[in-house]
């Protein structure tokens, strides 16, 4: 595995967990994996399995092709995507949703 890449897809991960409110050790409970393990992916050192890239997928609610962006987000869709992405985060949280909810009636 080329180490750039599996520095690019470290940093990805990292910046999803930290976007998504997991910490370390939540998000390596959640995949099943020990701490270090975790750490070693997001700082590009060690790539994953197949079954934690599956997993990895389905907890942050991401499609592959978004995974492997590591581009900023630039279109609308990709925006969209985030945004329902950590409101999925919350979704079971009424107080925080009130609030996103007050905000979002300002906009609209």
């Amino acid at each position: 595995m080329n180490n750039d890449l599996q520095k690019k897809l470290g940093q990805r991960i990292k910046k999803l967990r930290i976007s998504q409110g997991y910490s370390q050790e939540n998000l390596a409970e959640e995949l099943d994996i020990a701490i270090n393990t975790l750490s070693n992916i997001e700082r590009g050192n060690s790539f994953m399995t197949s079954a934690t890239l599956e997993k990895i997928i389905k907890v942050f609610h991401v499609s592959y092709s978004d995974l492997f962006s590591f581009d900023e987000i630039d279109t609308c869709e990709t925006l969209y995507n985030s945004i329902l992405s950590r409101l999925n985060v919350i979704k079971s949280n009424y107080d925080k949703l009130k609030i996103l909810d007050s905000i979002m009636e300002k906009f609209i």
